[in-house]
């Protein structure tokens, strides 16, 4: 419940000030919309709006002296510049204009501010002067334009542009206020100190030049406010001297300093300056009632009289002591007037009905398990269907339904029945489903394919799997692997192993590299599986037995595919070189370059004939040529790139060119591979 009173608007671009006034109307406000932040009350107080974003300072009307309330008024961009401020008799609340939006906003006294946009009002024009007439009429207008808009704040929550819009004398002014004497609209030019006065039709009247007091000192009045009596106030924003010009609804336009506050920019104002004692208002304190039922509402006031709202569930209006039948939740105000300086209580009745008994939230539980149910009343309340209940008349209890169960809670408040449910779903988990054959060879790929009735699943661990969080990973195991997968069905997880059966690979060996003399045969023979296949090669006997007969024309690799009896595969290769017959030439298999003076070297020996051309090669196990020379007398050490590191244990392939008079033409190749072992 909220004391409230009634003020006027003394404000614009520089400061807004906010008089006490004389009591003018009343708005029937519901309750929804009062709660969204307390009117302002007739407390002496003066506010200033500056920056951007704007922020909301207190300020000492008679010392100058600014105190920061809120900052910034509105935290987040854009728009947070705000200008032409007024303030409504009729609500109570500050009204100002968003800078470059089609949007007005309202100020409450604790600093929160709502945003209503205000269809059919130029989002593209920055405001910087208003005020709001005595029956809640905003008036709004940019210095120098031709239009002056006006807009009903009236309709609660939902101000309204009132069209047509009106012509106006552009007129190069930053504020205006409304005099309670005459109702029209004075300003002061900012450059040249004339005094205008427009009528409520926009009509412009120049009263002259004000003088005095030093007005002409400065330039730029960026607030310009009216109180009770009709005398004018205007802030200088060039020197903050602020200045009265008693009664210009008579003509006066002689000037007074009245006070010296601080320079300003950018900035806009509100002041509360009482007139007059505040009444004291005393009202019954919030109620609630049955519906279709009635309760007598009270209020006294310290002075003046006191009027309630216009409300037809009211049975008087001008009585302290009225019988309230409302039909719904409604908050009644009323106020106590005294020498023109008004207050402004309320009181809220509500009705006894489910929103007081409120139980826990919906929620899904597993088939088997429980929830606590909870109700915030003190009541007693009363549980049903009490099956699956610890408890059916305790405010905590816990249910374990077998099924999904709307729970409904009811409480007795006099004659009032309040009730409130809330519906536990129980959910079912559906066993997860494997799609796929579980036995493989070894590295070969396997497509899994797990189905659920459920969202997520998670496949653990990880290893060798192409995705470990989809219904279908790809898998590549080199050994069996067994896999533990989880998913989740609203809130039941489930959970099943897969184990994949990884078939070892048969060890198959075509036999090693060997040389042979040109034109003689070699039987292969490879070994390691049940069934071989050679690849396509004409030199071959038989391409399907193990030990087909080999006739090679030139140094050839022969690839045999060995399968088992599980049908798992495996290849394997021998390199036959041929030989001229009148060659001599021996190749070591395997060397150990270790520096004890035996066996450190890797060299072809060669006999039988003088050695025209010379060049071996050594391989890695990548292709990488890492050795070669162009003589005998360069055997390979062990070392890479001519002792950039030494190689590591291991097989490597080699390359030997021999040119000599058994083949005059062209060099002649062998190959094969050597082992080195430290």
């Amino acid at each position: 419940m909220k004391k409230q009173i009634i003020q006027v608007e003394l404000f614009k671009s520089g400061w807004v000030i906010h008089v006490c006034f004389f009591l003018l109307s009343l708005s029937i406000v519901n309750k929804t919309l009062a709660q969204q932040g307390p009117p302002f009350t007739c407390n002496t107080s003066v506010y200033l709006f500056q920056g951007n974003p704007t922020n909301m300072f207190g300020l000492d009307l008679n010392t100058g002296i600014a105190q920061s309330l809120a900052s910034p008024l509105i935290a987040n961009p854009p728009n947070q510049s705000l200008n032409a401020f007024g303030f409504n008799r009729v609500d109570n609340y500050i009204w100002g204009y968003r800078q470059n939006a089609n949007e007005i906003i309202r100020v409450a006294s604790d600093y929160s501010v709502t945003i209503f946009p205000i269809a059919g009002l130029p989002a593209n024009t920055s405001f910087n002067v208003a005020d709001i007439n005595e029956n809640g009429i905003m008036y709004l207008y940019f210095d120098n334009s031709l239009t002056l808009y006006r807009i009903d704040l009236n309709p609660i929550g939902n101000p309204q542009l009132i069209l047509p819009n009106l012509a106006i004398t552009p007129s190069h002014i930053s504020d205006w206020a409304f005099s309670p004497v005459d109702g029209n609209i004075y300003a002061i030019n900012n450059d040249t100190w004339h005094v205008y006065r427009f009528d409520t039709a926009g009509v412009r009247t120049d009263l002259g030049i004000a003088n005095g007091g030093g007005i002409q000192e400065g330039t730029g009045f960026g607030a310009t406010f009216m109180d009770s009596l009709g005398n004018m106030y205007s802030v200088c924003n060039s020197n903050g001297k602020i200045f009265k010009i008693a009664l210009p609804n008579t003509g006066n336009i002689t000037a007074t300093l009245y006070s010296q506050g601080a320079t300003s920019y950018q900035n806009d104002g509100a002041a509360n300056i009482i007139i007059g004692s505040i009444p004291l208002i005393t009202v019954s304190n919030d109620s609630a009632i049955c519906n279709n039922t009635s309760i007598q509402l009270n209020a006294t006031a310290s002075s003046g009289n006191i009027e309630w709202q216009t409300d037809p569930t009211l049975s008087c209006t001008s009585c302290n002591d009225p019988i309230a039948t409302p039909f719904t939740p409604t908050t009644y105000f009323l106020t106590a007037t005294d020498n023109g300086c008004a207050s402004i209580d309320s009181v809220s009745v509500s009705f006894y009905t489910s929103a007081l008994l409120t139980v826990s939230s919906d929620t899904s539980l597993c088939e088997g398990a429980s929830a606590t149910l909870n109700s915030n009343s003190a009541l007693q309340v009363n549980w049903t269907p009490a099956n699956d209940l610890s408890c059916a008349t305790c405010t905590t209890t816990f249910a374990t339904p077998g099924q999904t169960t709307t729970y409904v809670a009811t409480a007795d408040m006099g004659s009032c029945l309040l009730s409130d449910s809330v519906t536990i779903t129980v959910d079912t988990s559906t066993p997860i489903l494997f799609l796929n054959e579980t036995i493989i060879c070894a590295n070969d790929i396997l497509q899994l394919n797990a189905v659920a009735d459920a969202d997520d699943i998670n496949w653990f661990p990880a290893d060798y799997l192409s995705c470990d969080t989809c219904f279908n990973p790809v898998c590549i195991p080199p050994a069996d692997m067994t896999y533990l997968v989880t998913t989740q069905n609203v809130t039941c997880p489930d959970s099943a192993l897969i184990t994949i059966y990884a078939l070892p690979l048969p060890i198959v060996d075509a036999g090693n590299d060997t040389t042979i003399v040109e034109g003689q045969s070699l039987n292969l023979n490879a070994s390691g599986a049940l069934n071989y296949q050679w690849n396509v090669n004409a030199t071959l006997s038989d391409l399907t037995i193990n030990n087909p007969l080999a006739a090679p024309t030139e140094t050839t690799y022969y690839f045999v595919t060995g399968t088992d009896e599980n049908g798992c595969t495996a290849v394997d290769s021998i390199a036959i070189s041929l030989k001229s017959p009148c060659n001599s030439i021996y190749v070591p298999n395997t060397f150990t370059p270790n520096d004890d003076g035996l066996n450190d070297i890797f060299l072809p020996s060669i006999s039988g004939f003088e050695i025209e051309y010379y060049e071996l090669k050594i391989w890695d196990r990548w292709g990488t040529l890492i050795f070669e020379s162009f003589s005998p007398e360069n055997p390979w050490v062990g070392d890479v790139r001519e002792g950039e590191y030494f190689a590591q244990d291991g097989t490597y392939a080699w390359q030997l060119s021999v040119q000599g008079e058994c083949n005059p033409v062209t060099p002649e190749d062998f190959v094969g591979h050597v082992n080195l072992v430290r």
